[in-house]
């Protein structure tokens, strides 16, 4: 009889343990109940011969980053309250729940309600019940599978409402965890931690470069947005004294300042070919500098006499009936082309190169009054490591002399005249 107790009360904590590991997310961001129209029927059905289903309306696009929420926390019960629509209307409401997870887990999610609900991670449906109405609350609407792995989600919770329904659309959220693995960090989402994670590092919002004007006045400022599924940048012309925004435009990209005047230059295409305009940073009026300007990027002298521009050398072709390899780096795409700098005389349209030869070269800074260039020649040494070898010439074109300032050394990012 004694064991028999024994084996009773161990089974009893096995199962009190197993139920303990469920959590209920108490705390969330509501943004919101609004009313929602059915769509006018002028038609029975659809293209693919399907009848209308309200619960479809949970399936439509509805983000909300950007959107002002506010903090809400769940009932004793663990439900949160959801009014009941007015006679005759819908409402949908929508709530997100941060989870969080220190290390990996894995279990279900479980959402217990009695009206239509979503489930979505960001943009994506994990799951929902759509017209399917659970008879009961103890019973989950909506079973989704979670898996963390070091990170956090932002979990969306879309419900959808009538008045015809039986019982209001309270909702309850449950997390039950795998056996021997952890619980998620309720309080590190409520004190708002967020994990370094993929997303984080290449998505969002993020400042790519900023070009002061060579007064000081402007400053043109380069945003890269990242999302999920799309990118976008955009510049905002900024008052240098005081960051107020004047302009913000996505037409910039690549724009650089003249020299010594407030103005921006660019590269554009049209069907006659490329051009150089200069822009008004405010206004945005744009008139052309130079027509049918050849190359591809480009710097502008100091003095404004010349413009030295890039171009792409393509290399000798493979060999389409034999496999060789000239280097490591062979088996890349467009290993056999080089980078070339040409001069472009802005007076007489002149256009001739700056060096000549086999390797890639690059012009890293001119001096204060365009009378020098420093250029960068760029070789690759198979037999010694750091294979990137970098050779910096001191170069004066009015004279033609070239001084070595370095020859042959590891790769060199950036060289400056001070």
């Amino acid at each position: 009889m004694k064991g028999t107790t024994t084996s009773l009360a161990l089974l009893a904590l096995c199962l009190a343990g197993s139920t303990a590991q469920a959590q209920t997310l108490t705390k969330a961001t509501s943004y919101g109940t609004h009313a929602v129209s059915r769509p006018v029927m002028i038609d029975s059905v659809n293209v693919h011969n399907q009848k209308f289903s309200l619960g479809s309306l949970l399936k439509t696009s509805y983000k909300t980053e950007g959107l002002k929420g506010t903090s809400v926390a769940a009932a004793s019960n663990g439900f949160f309250a959801i009014a009941q629509p007015a006679s005759g209307a819908s409402t949908f409401s929508s709530y997100s729940f941060p989870l969080i997870s220190q290390g990996f887990t894995k279990g279900t999610l479980k959402l217990y309600g009695r009206a239509r609900y979503a489930l979505y991670d960001g943009e994506t449906l994990l799951g929902s019940n759509e017209d399917k109405l659970a008879e009961s609350d103890t019973v989950p609407a909506v079973s989704v599978p979670l898996t963390l792995i070091a990170t956090n989600k932002n979990l969306v919770v879309k419900v959808l409402s009538t008045a015809e329904d039986k019982a209001r659309g309270d909702f309850k959220l449950v997390f039950e965890p795998e056996e021997g693995l952890p619980q998620l960090d309720l309080k590190a989402a409520s004190d708002g931690v967020r994990y370094i994670n993929w997303n984080y590092l290449t998505h969002g919002k993020r400042l790519y470069y900023t070009h002061v004007s060579p007064s000081g006045k402007y400053v043109l400022v380069t945003y890269t947005e990242r999302a999920p599924k799309k990118g976008v940048s955009y510049q905002e012309i900024r008052e240098g004294a005081t960051g107020k925004v004047l302009r913000t435009t996505q037409s910039l990209y690549g724009a650089e300042w003249m020299p010594d005047e407030d103005v921006l230059v660019m590269k554009t295409s049209n069907r006659a070919g490329d051009q150089l305009v200069k822009i008004d940073p405010v206004s945005g009026r744009s008139t052309v500098w130079i027509d049918k300007i050849p190359g591809e990027s480009f710097m502008i002298s100091p003095d404004k006499r010349s413009i030295y521009i890039y171009e792409e050398v393509k290399g000798p072709e493979k060999d389409k009936l034999l496999i060789r390899r000239l280097s490591p780096d062979d088996r890349q795409p467009g290993a056999r082309d080089r980078q070339a700098l040409y001069r472009y005389d802005i007076a007489t349209g002149v256009y001739e190169p700056v060096l000549y030869g086999y390797r890639s070269v690059s012009l890293l800074d001119f001096s204060a009054d365009g009378s020098q260039l420093l250029l960068g020649l760029y070789t690759k040494d198979w037999q010694h490591s750091p294979f990137d070898q970098t050779t910096v010439l001191r170069y004066t074109p009015a004279t033609g002399r070239i001084d070595t300032v370095f020859t042959k050394q590891f790769e060199i990012g950036s060289v400056s005249f001070i």
